[in-house]
């Protein structure tokens, strides 16, 4: 007992003597490092203060269904732009908002952890690992409303797990974000003032508002279409209706009567047939460019390259891009995405469409083989890259601004 209880102990001295006698030195190296023993207590921790009220638990995790809901009810078809936009907005705003006090709120406690010993990677991690799984059940549920109610999104299972993945790098990349402010201030309340003045340019600059390069707008068009004339009034219709906005004046090819046609119907159902028998003028051409709903001018250079730090602008991209390779490159949506947002790593997408506009989407069903194919980590693997690399460099971050939060 006597060897137990105090020569084995007394060895441990000689080794704390240098430390508490102030050698900063080997302090700041036995500081440095990670250790699993105090990230996992301070995981059981941060999980217990997190999910120990039940009524807070359920408010955290009904916030992402009710906002995926009125989405979902919101959408007139599947994969439009506006969906896409708000299930990747709504990941880096959950994961920004479950974060932004998380460090703050403990300042004391951290101070007073860290003179015995606490591991800044260790405390760090902690915090991102619980959030992260907050962050992860949030972007399921919203996945899974989202192709559950009013088919708002559509994609195949596989598609849907890599929505879940690429929306939980976003939510991920705001929950560093949030933890980053956390680090930066030194009360709860600049921490909730500064949140907005992140997550707002995160908004402009995500490519939504204003495409990161000119849209090269396509325009679902064949060439036979053009050429063959069968865009325009046929000979019958246009014969029809100058009759009848002009009952007095001799026809020398009668069109074949209409017994429901009258000269009012004349100036409504059937003048849009003789006006699209003439082609357009420039200047009708330059308005009907000018009020087109799909942006044509991209950024300025110094915002474009501003825009690469936004977290906001690659998610938008890979969850854009996913919705338009494989079988969604033959629909309508497809040509909404491409003619709104810009896929930076991806240019030639446009002319793969344009291309594609040749052959009916019945061919391509037919034959397997779509004009923008379907190859997940080929497409995706460099957007899943860049938010990877936009993680551990902000992680990196957090640890050194952290240093500042020591006891001197």
């Amino acid at each position: 007992m006597y060897r137990d209880l105090v020569v084995e102990p007394q060895k441990e001295i000689p080794a704390e003597r240098p430390v508490a006698a102030g050698g900063p030195r080997e302090a700041r190296t036995r500081e440095k490092g990670f250790s699993f023993r105090q990230f996992s207590t301070l995981l059981q921790r941060n999980w217990e203060l997190k999910f120990s009220d039940g009524a807070q638990t359920t408010l955290l995790f009904a916030q992402a269904p009710l906002v995926a809901l009125l989405v979902a009810l919101m959408a007139s078809g599947p994969n439009q732009v506006q969906t896409i936009f708000m299930v990747m907005f709504s990941a880096l705003w959950f994961g920004c908002s479950n974060a932004v006090r998380e460090i703050v709120d403990e300042q004391n406690i951290y101070k007073r952890e860290r003179q015995t010993g606490l591991k800044i990677p260790s405390y760090v991690l902690s915090k991102l690992a619980v959030l992260s799984f907050v962050a992860l059940a949030q972007c399921f549920s919203v996945v899974a409303i989202c192709l559950l109610v009013n088919h708002a999104l559509d994609l195949t299972l596989p598609e849907a797990g890599a929505a879940i993945l690429i929306m939980f790098l976003v939510a991920v990349n705001g929950t560093l974000i949030g933890l980053l402010i956390s680090s930066l201030v030194a009360t709860p309340e600049k921490a909730l003032t500064l949140f907005p003045l992140i997550l707002i340019p995160q908004l402009l600059l995500c490519g939504l508002l204003l495409p990161v390069r000119p849209i090269q707008t396509i325009i679902p068009l064949t060439l036979e279409q053009l050429f063959e004339g069968k865009l325009f009034a046929q000979p019958e219709a246009k014969a029809r209706a100058q009759q009848m906005m002009h009952p007095g004046k001799a026809n020398p090819a009668p069109a074949p009567s209409d017994q429901t046609a009258t000269p009012e119907a004349g100036q409504g159902r059937f003048a849009h047939q003789v006006a699209g028998a003439m082609k357009p003028s420039e200047q009708t051409t330059s308005i009907l460019h000018k009020y087109t709903p799909a942006p044509v001018v991209g950024m300025a250079a110094p915002v474009r390259w501003l825009s690469t730090l936004a977290i906001s602008r690659w998610g938008l991209e890979a969850m854009s891009d996913l919705c338009l390779h494989g079988s969604h490159s033959t629909q309508d949506y497809a040509y909404q995405i491409i003619n709104t947002i810009t896929i930076s790593l991806h240019p030639d997408d446009v002319q793969k469409l344009e291309d594609g506009l040749e052959e009916p989407a019945e061919s391509f069903a037919a034959a397997g083989a779509f004009p923008l194919r379907s190859d997940f980590w080929k497409d995706k693997g460099p957007y899943l890259a860049i938010m990877t690399g936009y993680a551990l460099l902000m992680t990196a971050l957090i640890l050194i601004l952290m240093k500042r939060k020591d006891v001197k």
